[in-house]
């Protein structure tokens, strides 16, 4: 770096002496949105780079470019500069014409040195021709070359358009509870599931689609001496099982850090009940597969490593699971709507950001 430092120094004598004549300086020209602490030093550092005022704004950590430079638009401000810490990553806009630059640092440089990280920003004003001697000169992207920097020449992009979309995955694993308001079934498992999801990280909005497998879960009702009548008086017990599996798709939505989900899911579950008499022997059995469909809101909050907790509550619909009978006596009964929730921990490659 102190290689870098060194070469842009005279030139930066030179265009601020221009500038300075100018009357430029009077106000604001430069903005750096500040998410994090870090942030505001680089905007310190950045205003002493220029020797002029840099105005300090606050934008939410998942506030997408396309959204930011829409926005950005109406900033007195002509020039903004982004710090994207977790893509390590430097954006400047100019949002009177939707041009961006960017450089991509070394994650060490983005978490130790916030001088490096404001020398980049100025390098990258100075491409786009904040300061008027950095027009007709060699770009910042080509001095970096010469100075043994490892950056690749910077391009402008237009971001008009919506970001492209990036294909991730997610692996996670619940414990979950179904019960039946009002009814007998109440359940507790564990389950698993994987989904496919686009444009996670891309922008405040994403999908996912994946699937999902419940493990084998039972519940016992035990039944009082004579409540049944014929062979179903020698019923002591009731044992219900069943095995769910399921698909489903969300809408997600980042809010700060963490992310809500709208979901839909729908899937089968296979189903068994016994009638079992006191000796164990089974008096009387009913096996069933049913359709059920379900919708319902999730939460999810990043750890470390891509690693999330995730939580969720739906409502489901159960088709053709109501009442099972031994002998034509009831000894079961099911409601048609289940409640299901569920607490766990979901691993997303979107958000796992490998050290260079």
């Amino acid at each position: 770096m102190g290689m870098a430092r060194s070469s842009i120094a005279p030139s930066f004598s030179a265009c601020l002496a221009a500038w300075l004549a100018s009357g430029a300086v009077a106000a604001a020209q430069v903005a750096v949105v500040t998410r994090a602490p870090e942030d505001r030093d680089v905007a310190a550092q950045l205003g002493q780079l220029l020797d002029a005022k840099v105005r300090e704004r606050s934008g939410a950590d998942e506030r997408s470019i396309s959204v930011l430079m829409q926005e950005a638009a109406a900033w007195p401000e002509p020039y903004v500069v982004v710090i994207d810490r977790p893509d390590d990553a430097i954006h400047v806009l100019r949002p009177r014409d939707r041009t961006m630059v960017s450089r991509v640092l070394a994650a060490e440089v983005m978490l130790h040195s916030q001088y490096a990280v404001a020398l980049a920003s100025a390098e990258l004003l100075e491409w786009l021709g904040v300061l008027p001697a950095a027009r007709g000169r060699p770009s910042a992207g080509q001095t970096a070359a010469r100075t043994g920097g490892v950056d690749a020449p910077l391009v402008p992009s237009d971001t008009s358009g919506p970001p492209p979309p990036r294909v991730g995955w997610g692996l996670g694993g619940d414990l979950e509870l179904a019960t039946s308001p009002g009814f007998d079934v109440s359940l507790a498992r564990a389950s698993i599931s994987g989904e496919v999801q686009l444009g996670r990280r891309r922008g405040p909005s994403w999908f996912a689609f994946g699937a999902r497998v419940a493990a084998p879960a039972s519940w016992e009702r035990q039944l009082e001496a004579g409540a049944l009548g014929g062979i179903a008086a020698e019923v002591e017990r009731i044992m219900y099982s069943d095995v769910v599996t399921g698909l489903h798709a969300a809408l997600g939505y980042g809010a700060g850090r963490a992310t809500i989900l709208g979901q839909i899911e729908g899937g089968l579950s296979f189903v068994r009940v016994e009638a079992l008499a006191q000796d164990d022997a089974r008096v009387g059995d009913h096996d069933d597969v049913a359709g059920w469909l379900g919708l319902g809101l999730g939460l999810r909050y990043p750890l470390v490593w891509g690693l999330s907790v995730a939580a969720a509550v739906q409502g489901r619909w159960l088709a053709d699971r109501t009442r099972y009978r031994v002998d034509g006596a009831k000894v079961l009964e099911e409601g048609p709507v289940q409640v299901v929730s569920r607490i766990g921990l979901i691993w997303e490659s979107a958000l796992f950001r490998r050290s260079p």
